[in-house]
């Protein structure tokens, strides 16, 4: 095998060992002083708002489209292609990490960044 075949394997091995040790490290980090986490805390419950609002609305305009594409003559098989399609594209469905984990990862991101009092 030549070298130009064996080396995207490579690399995304070594990505993989990468994000891994990131992600351990970050998982260790403390989550920060209790002012840090209620902040944290409040992010998190009005990301959680945002998304559900965000997909309500989302569900309301693939539902049109639906009843669109089902009128249509693209027909039924493109429908069902669309349903599928949207379905896998949710987040924490196709992706390795959902929204919710990410946000924790980033609360811990910052507190890993931050300085003990008094300094």
């Amino acid at each position: 095998m030549s070298f130009n075949l064996m080396l995207p394997p490579i690399l995304g091995v070594v990505g993989l060992v990468i994000a891994f040790v990131i992600y351990t490290v970050m998982s260790r980090a403390p989550d920060g002083e209790a002012k840090e986490r209620g902040i944290a805390e409040q992010i998190h419950i009005g990301a959680m708002v945002f998304m559900h609002r965000e997909y309500k609305l989302l569900l309301v305009f693939a539902a049109v489209l639906i009843v669109g594409i089902l009128v249509s003559p693209l027909g039924t098989n493109t429908a069902i292609a669309f349903v599928a399609g949207a379905v896998s594209d949710r987040p924490g469905f196709s992706r390795a990490v959902p929204p919710w984990r990410r946000l924790q990862r980033q609360k811990r991101a910052t507190a890993c960044g931050t300085l003990p009092s008094g300094q």
